[in-house]
């Protein structure tokens, strides 16, 4: 993801500083859901662990917008706003250990054989010199928080997680809520609570694999792969089948409803209703923290079917309701825009 991260510096408020990212796009191999042919990953020009530099961009994502904070002398917190081409980008090693956890928007990764479509339920592990790939298929916007780090740092609060999780990880209600937590207490918070914030994260990551169970033959597994993999483009698309019913995505997905219902639970581990829910709940805490404060208007920007809707949905993920969260998520962005007002 943040490998192909643009020419051109960026400063530590998000401003551009150099040239534009240029360049061809090449030839329009555009990734489809399901391939399993997957770019790698470009150059890892993300910041090292603590350091404040800005991510350098390349040819296939242009960085729109970062900040970074120094969360410990060992790991910084940087916040990406970027857009990247829907072709594959080229295959290169890593140059930054870290954990993305994406929040808007989504793309398509493929490193150590594995492929993956990464949206605002996951996010990825990143090594020094792991080779990787990526491309940014619908609307090739993102927005993403990067959690760089040494590799001590590493070492102790990732490690675990990153060794059963390869480098794909979920990101469940409980990380997300814990994870804007950190990223509001870094606008503004004083060093301390950043760190606290932070540590309550590392100790949400997932310890260990699913059920552990037997799973099905190797080429079932990649036919199964794909159809979640198409299913979770369309629910991340901006067109009507994002909101559309079981039989819509499955017709669109060649897939009878039964048969789609239960590959995508076994894939993702949730209902096509609660992961789609979950990419909304995951919108509309976006908004909130960027000071959003019509609850019917997020409701109906993001496919609820009312204010109630969105209030019990919220409160069913997360156990608070969405004023709540707004008074959290938001509050440190209202003081960083008065205090930069009076600097």
């Amino acid at each position: 993801m943040s490998q192909s991260l643009a020419h051109g510096r960026l400063d530590q408020d998000g401003r551009r500083d150099g040239p534009k990212a240029g360049g061809k796009a090449g030839r329009r191999d555009v990734p489809q859901a399901g391939r399993r042919d997957v770019p790698q990953a470009g150059r890892r020009d993300v910041p090292q662990a603590g350091r404040r530099d800005v991510p350098q961009a390349g040819q296939h994502l242009t960085i729109l917008g970062h900040r970074a904070w120094p969360v410990t002398d060992a790991i910084s917190l940087h916040d990406v706003t970027a857009v990247g081409r829907p072709t594959w980008s080229p295959a290169e090693p890593g140059v930054a250990t870290g954990v993305h956890l994406m929040r808007s928007g989504y793309l398509l990764r493929e490193s150590m054989g594995q492929c993956e479509l990464v949206d605002a339920t996951s996010g990825t592990f990143s090594h020094t010199g792991l080779e990787e790939r990526s491309a940014f298929p619908g609307s090739g916007r993102v927005r993403f928080t990067f959690l760089a780090m040494s590799e001590e740092a590493y070492a102790l609060h990732v490690a675990g997680s990153d060794r059963w999780q390869g480098w794909r990880l979920s990101i469940g209600p409980e990380l997300d809520l814990r994870h804007r937590r950190l990223l509001a207490a870094c606008r503004t918070a004083d060093r301390l609570e950043r760190e606290e914030r932070l540590l309550d994260l590392f100790d949400a990551l997932p310890p260990h694999p699913g059920d552990g169970g037997p799973g099905p033959r190797v080429s079932t597994a990649v036919a199964h792969w794909r159809l979640a993999t198409q299913v979770r483009e369309l629910l991340n698309s901006p067109d009507a089948l994002a909101a559309a019913g079981l039989d819509d995505l499955a017709r669109a997905v060649g897939s009878s409803p039964h048969h789609l219902s239960r590959v995508f639970r076994r894939i993702t581990g949730r209902t096509i209703t609660a992961y789609r829910n979950e990419l909304r709940v995951r919108a509309v805490l976006e908004d909130l923290a960027a000071g959003a404060d019509s609850l019917a208007d997020l409701a109906t920007r993001h496919g609820f079917a009312d204010h109630s809707h969105l209030v019990r949905t919220v409160r069913r993920f997360l156990g608070e309701t969405p004023s709540m969260l707004r008074r959290q998520l938001s509050r440190n962005v209202q003081a960083a825009g008065e205090s930069a007002a009076r600097g």
